[in-house]
């Protein structure tokens, strides 16, 4: 149970209570709530008989590998940006700051492939294509006799098949058939170039980026150069589909796809309004192919999307292609749209666990969010310190496209799997560009019960959650941090201490302010960490604790923004007789 009243030498410093709502008079609240099985009670030093409640309820996210479970989560508001938070209440002195407390967090479990209001398909992005031509679905133009219209075959049944559209001979072109229609032809090294997109020099970057990127496939992959020396496939950018198909470029069973299509020796984009996007399909299916030219296969669903969409996040200046690159913000890659897709899914209360995505079929890639989540996953495991490495060896067992495919990786992180998981939730629930897991990646210390009535710990300012070490048995104990750190914002520093500095504000409190984080023994297969709900500390507060907790440590900081702060505090706690 969690019950507090924040202090800071008579107030609250210009900080917004979050979930704070009062209660009848008594010199130490008492009202039911939960946080990792820990009970607090918080007193306002300097106030008299006044009380709030912050109460945080038990969440369980279903998790099943084998029959593919997904789960929803009820946090109240979901993602919150923290300018329409923080001009809510201020507290200096005068009366409490009432809010409302977090709504009850409840679970609903329902099959992996149940609907869930989306009707994407192969290739989707947040924003979906961008063009008036036809949509791909199957219909003949009515102008040209030898075409004719595709029979009544879609994506979902190629994917429900779980056959191999990957595999076959190179498509026949007829390229006076292709002139006649007006279309486009540009070659390259490795890729052949179609397009009803009269712009040669569109079509002639495209095809210089896709030779820029063989060479970083090759060494992602750790294939030998000189075996794709060779190596062409065909590629065809589509504004009307109708058009490619009687240029004999789109073939009659070929399925509608709103994006891009890959099989055998040729994979379809639809053009975009963005250059970008345009780009990043392009290297999508171009990864598609390299995998199942070079290596055989690509893995499971989760694997095989979401390392083409993980390794697509480029860079390009005109001369020089960097690939697998953690896009920032949304203005450097226009209609991507992955981080809203994530957090879009967490603002309305869906969650999906690792174990889950491991099992994830085919056909639930008809759906855009599955893109997402597939992204999420690469980016998660490829770039947290502790998993990188594991995952990075995936690649050599892509000829798996069972869900066992990823018993290497859980094998390799072993008893860390439960850390692993609250890694991930917060990943998830923090969700931003940039997301710097490096520097986000929880730091944890072996928890000891604290020795005596005092222990102190040095924090930093360019880290997430960091545990000090400390177990705190059930108790009134006093908390204060000390210290001054940087934070930079744009391209100016600004000294902070543990109240923060209002310049700016991420979740509703300043940015710098020092936060704790109090987990209890729970077991996070079927529970949210506490952590994702921090709780405000400023400079001091008192608190009675109920259950057995390990104390945790950060200052207030959006996830993309870390490792440009610098300096150190130190929080101090205290146990009352």
């Amino acid at each position: 149970m969690l019950r507090f009243l924040m202090s800071a030498a008579g107030q609250v410093g210009g900080s917004t209570l979050r979930g704070f709502v009062r209660e009848p008079e008594e010199s130490l609240a008492h009202a039911s709530g939960y946080l990792g099985s820990s009970r607090l009670v918080a007193e306002r030093l300097g106030r008299e008989n006044r009380d709030r409640d912050c109460c945080f309820s038990r969440m369980a996210i279903g998790l099943l590998a084998a029959c593919s479970l997904l789960a929803t989560i009820g946090c109240g508001g979901g993602s919150q940006d923290a300018p329409s938070v923080a001009q809510s209440t201020t507290t200096t002195g005068g009366a409490d700051a009432e809010l409302d407390p977090p709504a009850p967090l409840k679970i609903e479990a329902r099959s992996v492939l149940g609907p869930r209001g989306s009707s994407g398909a192969n290739e989707s992005s947040g924003a979906g294509r961008q063009s008036n031509s036809t949509s791909g679905e199957g219909e003949g133009t009515g102008d040209d006799p030898d075409v004719t219209a595709a029979p009544a075959r879609t994506l979902g049944d190629l994917l429900a098949q779980q056959e191999g559209p990957f595999v076959g001979r190179r498509m026949e072109i007829d390229e006076d058939r292709v002139r006649a229609n007006g279309i486009v032809h540009v070659s390259g090294e490795h890729l052949d170039l179609y397009s009803d997109v009269r712009d040669e020099a569109v079509l002639n970057e495209l095809v210089t980026v896709f030779d820029a990127a063989v060479p970083f496939w090759c060494e992602r992959f750790e294939v030998d150069p000189a075996t794709v020396k060779d190596w062409r496939i065909n590629g065809f950018l589509m504004q009307d589909i109708n058009r490619m198909r009687s240029a004999g470029l789109a073939p009659d069973d070929l399925p509608p796809f709103p994006n891009g299509y890959f099989r055998a020796h040729e994979f379809w984009f639809y053009e975009q309004a963005s250059d970008y996007y345009r780009r990043y399909l392009m290297l999508h299916e171009g990864t598609h192919a390299f995998m199942f030219h070079q290596l055989g296969n690509a893995g499971p669903p989760w694997y095989m999307e979401g390392i083409a969409e993980r390794i697509a996040c480029h860079a390009w200046d005109g001369s020089e292609l960097r690939m697998d690159v953690p896009i920032l913000s949304a203005d450097e890659a226009p209609l991507w749209g992955r981080v809203r897709i994530i957090q879009d899914e967490f603002a309305g209360r869906t969650m999906y666990m690792p174990l889950t995505l491991f099992a994830m079929p085919n056909e639930e890639f008809l759906k855009n969010e599955s893109y997402g989540w597939a992204w999420a996953m690469c980016e998660f495991f490829g770039r947290h310190p502790r998993f990188r490495e594991a995952f990075a060896e995936l690649k050599n067992n892509v000829a798996d496209r069972s869900p066992t495919f990823a018993q290497g990786l859980i094998d390799a992180v072993g008893d860390d799997w439960a850390l692993l998981q609250e890694d991930w939730q917060l990943f998830i629930a923090e969700m931003e560009y940039g997301y710097d897991l490096e520097h986000l990646a929880i730091v944890r210390n072996d928890a000891q019960p604290l020795v005596g009535s005092e222990a102190s710990f040095e924090f930093a300012a360019d880290r997430g959650w960091q545990s000090t070490g400390i177990q705190l048995a059930p108790g009134t104990y006093s908390f204060s941090a000390d210290g001054r750190w940087l934070m930079k914002t744009g391209d100016e520093q600004w000294p902070s201490e543990p109240e923060g500095i209002t310049i700016d504000y991420y979740r509703g409190e300043p940015i710098g302010k020092v936060m704790l984080g109090f987990r209890g023994a729970i077991d996070l297969t079927d529970t949210i960490t506490s952590l994702t709900q921090p709780v405000p500390l400023g400079r001091s507060a008192n608190l009675r604790i109920d259950e057995p907790v390990e104390l945790f440590v950060r200052v207030n900081e959006s996830p993309n923004a870390v490792s440009d702060n610098q300096g150190s505090g130190t929080l101090t706690v205290k146990r009352f007789p």
